[in-house]
Order: structure tokens, then C-alpha cells, then sequence
């Protein structure tokens, strides 16, 4: 019996091949799986206007060329300029500080407040806001978040939070000082060294501030922040950072009554 003679056209054959390769490979090779852990995005140490667009709640950052501009006496003067952010001041020098977000009471203590990203409440649940704010003179920048994008940094922040970056002092020493009324005087001294190619840099910012206060509510405050760093490879880096606070402040938390504001009064109530 004879057979006829078939022949496969160059199609055929393709689609052949392109069932047979597969097949083939994954038998030849074995399964490999990948994990992609999350990404964090440190927004205010880069500046970059596309990570901070990338964040799912709210994002301000007030740079240091902006502190700059602003000339503030305390950070309650650059968090007033901050959209969603409500101070109720006590006095001149922001002791203490009474900070609203997003309609919230400046009481309710429901913001979260960190320094270079670690707690600077004495009572997590309690005060988180008061009793310590950090001195301006040392604040390089100062990244606030609000709703979704300050759920990472865990309780306390309903109205948001708020992360002062400390200031890493240049090479030299720089000295600041000015006078007010009220026998107001302030200075600041900031001393900076790195070693020649840059991996290992030391840095103190020392404040001294004093004033007999507007009505009567005058404080003596001492400060001094020590930073020392150095890399350890090529994307990493170990630093310490120790802070000294005094404060001894004649201040309460009653403000004047109606009357008195008219009179304009110039006492302390307490």
C-alpha cells in the first residue's frame, strides 16, 4: 500500500514549535518565586516633589531656605504658615505648645510629634504636643503628614504628623545672637567638622534664651543637641545624637479675660 507524500508548510511548522518551546523550558528549568518587599520613601530628606506626590494622605515640607526666610522665634511661628495647622499660643516663646490639625482642638493632644523620627512626648497618650517642644534654632527642616500617610508612625497621630529634621552643622562655628524688648536676649552656637572625604561628620548646636516675657511670663531656657556620624558601606550609616533641655518658665495656662484684652493689660493672671 502506498502513502502519499505530505508535506508541512513554514506555518505549521511555527505554531508547532511555539507549543513545543514552552513546554520544553519549563521542563528543563525549575520554578522560581520572587518577593518584592514594600518600599519607604524618606520624603523629607529628599525633597523630591514626585515622592512626596507618591504619598496617599497630605505632605508638607518647610525647607531650611524657608525657616531661613521666615525668621522665627519658635516653631509655632513656622507651623502657623503650614495649610490645615492651628496654633493657639501661650506665649512668645512656644514653652509649650498647643498645635490643632485638620480642625482638631490645639488640646486634644491628638498629633504625633517626632524629632529626626523618634517620640519627643514625655507621655505617649498623654501631652503629646506639650510640655517639650524642641528649640527652633535647631530645626534644619520640618515634614508634617496628615490622614493616611502619618498611619505609619502608630498612635496618637488622628490629626496628623509632625517630624522635626535637626539641623547637621556645616564645618566651623557659626554664632547668632540678638536682643528684644523685655530684656529678651537669645544667642546660638553651632560647631560642624567632617573628615576629608566626608564619611564622618560631628556637629553641636548650644541655645541659650531668656526674657522677662510679655506679661509677666518669662522663662530661662538652655539647650544643647550633639550629633556625630559615619558611613559604614556604601548605603549605610550609623550616627548617635544626645540632647540636654532646661527650662524654667513663668508660665500658666489662663490668658486674660475679655475685659483685660480691651484694657490691654500687661499682667499675668496666675
Amino acid at each position: 500500500m502506498s502513502h502519499p507524500n505530505f508535506r508541512l508548510n513554514p506555518l505549521a511548522l511555527a505554531l508547532i514549535g511555539a507549543c513545543v518551546s514552552p513546554m520544553s523550558m519549563a521542563a528543563e528549568s525549575p520554578k522560581t518565586s520572587e518577593t518584592r518587599l514594600p518600599t519607604i520613601q524618606v520624603v523629607a530628606s529628599s525633597g523630591d516633589d514626585y515622592a512626596i506626590s507618591q504619598q496617599t494622605g497630605t505632605v508638607n515640607i518647610v525647607s531650611a531656605e524657608q525657616i531661613e526666610m521666615i525668621q522665627p522665634r519658635s516653631t509655632e511661628d513656622v507651623l502657623k504658615r503650614v495649610p490645615g495647622i492651628y496654633i493657639k499660643p501661650e506665649e512668645e516663646s512656644a514653652v509649650v505648645a498647643n498645635i490643632g490639625i485638620r480642625g482638631l482642638s490645639a488640646a486634644d493632644y491628638k498629633t504625633t510629634v517626632l524629632e529626626d523620627g523618634v517620640p519627643v512626648a514625655p507621655g505617649l497618650f498623654v501631652g503629646n504636643g506639650r510640655y517639650y517642644n524642641p528649640r527652633v534654632s535647631r530645626i534644619d527642616s520640618i515634614e508634617v503628614l496628615k490622614g493616611s500617610a502619618a498611619l505609619r508612625y502608630g498612635p496618637g497621630n488622628v490629626g496628623g504628623v509632625i517630624n522635626y529634621r535637626t539641623k547637621q552643622p556645616e564645618d566651623g562655628v557659626s554664632i547668632d545672637t540678638s536682643v528684644g524688648s523685655w530684656d529678651t536676649f537669645k544667642t546660638s552656637v553651632e560647631l560642624g567638622g567632617s573628615s576629608p572625604n566626608k564619611d564622618s561628620v560631628f556637629g553641636a548646636v548650644l541655645s541659650w534664651e531668656k526674657s522677662d516675657g510679655f506679661m509677666g511670663k518669662g522663662y530661662d531656657t538652655k539647650d544643647a543637641m550633639i550629633k556625630a556620624g559615619t558611613a559604614i558601606g556604601d548605603d549605610q550609616w550609623v550616627g548617635v545624637k544626645f540632647t540636654h533641655y532646661e527650662n524654667d518658665a513663668n508660665i500658666s495656662y489662663r490668658g486674660v479675660f475679655l475685659q483685660d484684652y480691651h484694657n490691654k493689660s500687661d499682667r499675668n493672671p496666675a
